[in-house]
């Protein structure tokens, strides 16, 4: 499973190899749609009224959550696991299982970030510029509290009323090439995300839409989350499961660095 699959399945719970980064909005349905009856700012509000009403989320300095995967392709059908450990303001840690062993771990620690094979003890430095840029976005994009015109360079608001359902369209470009925007749609009743597409393209060139789409939302600690997402990209279905989900764990900062090889020898002070 990829870093972009499993970090974009990840983002839409909480509101993922080769790694896939994001392309240009071709494939994208950008039409115009009926003028917001709201601003950006209002709507935000009323979504965070539905998901948050005590602000529990939004004050939260850590989090840990634990969901359970499974991929399928024709023909395939794979299972995993993973943990996602958060750390105000800027601390992230995803770890990937399968069969119940950590295989996997993508970092971010404010300004730098990893990838980790935690089967051969291996970490590589995630590159600036459009890599660490993905990965920073996805870590805002789940982090309490956070507000959205401070991760995307531009924001637009519309609805459709599409079979006599309306739904709020915010259209979030990060104003950065290569990475197209980011599409949320927002049930016009609840104010509950439903979907969240982008654009990304395979390490063949090709592009393709994906498609994450939040299918049910359980209460804990008087906090409405997402308890079930299916992403659909290329030929392959990922649904995600809520196993666990709980604020302000105790989480040392050491989660967020790589670890360290056993074979280091630490410097003589």
């Amino acid at each position: 499973m990829s870093l972009m699959r499993k970090l974009l399945i990840l983002c839409a719970a909480a509101i993922g190899g080769t790694l896939l980064t994001a392309c240009g909005p071709t494939l994208l349905d950008l039409e115009p749609q009926e003028p917001s009856d709201l601003t950006v700012a209002q709507l935000v509000v009323k979504m965070n009224q539905a998901t948050d009403p005590k602000g529990n989320y939004r004050k939260a300095k850590t989090y840990l959550m634990k969901q359970d995967l499974s991929s399928v392709k024709p023909g395939k059908k794979e299972y995993y696991a993973t943990e996602i450990l958060f750390k105000a303001p800027d601390k992230m840690r995803t770890t990937t299982y399968r069969d119940g062993k950590a295989i996997a771990s993508v970092i971010f620690n404010g300004d730098q970030g990893w990838n980790v094979n935690l089967l051969r003890s291996k970490s590589e430095k995630i590159k600036p510029g459009l890599p660490l840029s993905l990965v920073r976005i996805f870590t805002q994009m789940a982090t309490p509290g956070v507000n959205i015109s401070k991760i995307f360079k531009q924001i637009t608001i519309d609805i459709s009323y599409k079979d006599g359902t309306k739904t709020y369209r915010l259209i979030c470009d990060p104003g950065i090439d290569g990475i197209a925007p980011y599409i949320i749609y927002v049930d016009g009743k609840t104010f509950l995300t439903r979907k969240l597409e982008t654009i990304m393209y395979a390490v063949d060139g090709r592009e393709y839409l994906y498609s994450a789409h939040t299918t049910s939302y359980v209460w804990i600690d008087d906090i409405r989350i997402a308890g079930t997402s299916v992403v659909y990209s290329l030929d392959q279905t990922d649904i995600s499961t809520l196993k666990e989900f709980r604020l302000n764990p105790d989480i040392p900062d050491s989660e967020f660095l790589p670890p360290v090889p056993f074979n280091h020898t630490p410097p003589e002070k």
